[in-house]
């Protein structure tokens, strides 16, 4: 065994010197590369980590946001189905409509009209026929529900205060 060791003495100490020097560098270098690594990786795990937190928190806001505007919009729809529906129902409940005879005179006799009939219609004023009356209604009816779109449009801009202080009359 001392022959082996002998050899060892062949080399002068100050070469193993160097050499024990060299290799203490080398291992300080590799465990500081280590423990660099180990906070690099610490800190991409907790950039990662805050990162999904935040994808989490914004799919919850949309999950939060669409609700709302689905509520938004059956509450749009809710109402604009009920101003149709009022408005269907008023055409429904009033008489056929009549035209008056300064804008489309009767034809026939040139006699000043008697007596109404017993409808207690006015004597100025004769009915349309029946296509133009069912016509004028239809047109009626998608006119109220135009107007009953924009005023549910209206309702939810007021509501979510997105029309200017002017307009809404305050």
């Amino acid at each position: 065994m001392s022959a082996i060791f002998s050899i060892f003495k062949v080399v002068p100490g100050w070469c193993w010197a160097i050499l024990i020097v060299v290799a203490a560098l080398l291992g300080a270098e590799l465990h500081g590369r280590h423990v660099v690594q180990v906070k690099w990786d610490a800190e991409v795990k907790a950039q990662r980590e805050a990162n999904d937190l935040l994808v989490d928190k914004r799919r919850e806001d949309n999950r939060a946001l669409a609700a709302k505007q689905l509520l938004d919009s059956s509450n749009i729809q809710r109402e604009h189905d009920e101003e149709v529906a009022n408005a269907r129902a008023a055409a429904a409940r009033s008489e056929r409509m009549r035209i008056g005879t300064a804008i489309c005179p009767t034809t026939g006799s040139t006699e000043a009209s008697g007596t109404s009939g017993g409808n207690g219609a006015n004597t100025g004023t004769r009915l349309v026929p029946d296509d133009v009356d069912r016509d004028i209604w239809a047109l009626e009816i998608k006119v109220e529900g135009a107007f009953a779109a924009g005023r549910a449009a209206q309702a939810f801009i007021r509501a979510n205060g997105m029309a200017p202080q002017t307009l809404l009359g305050e």
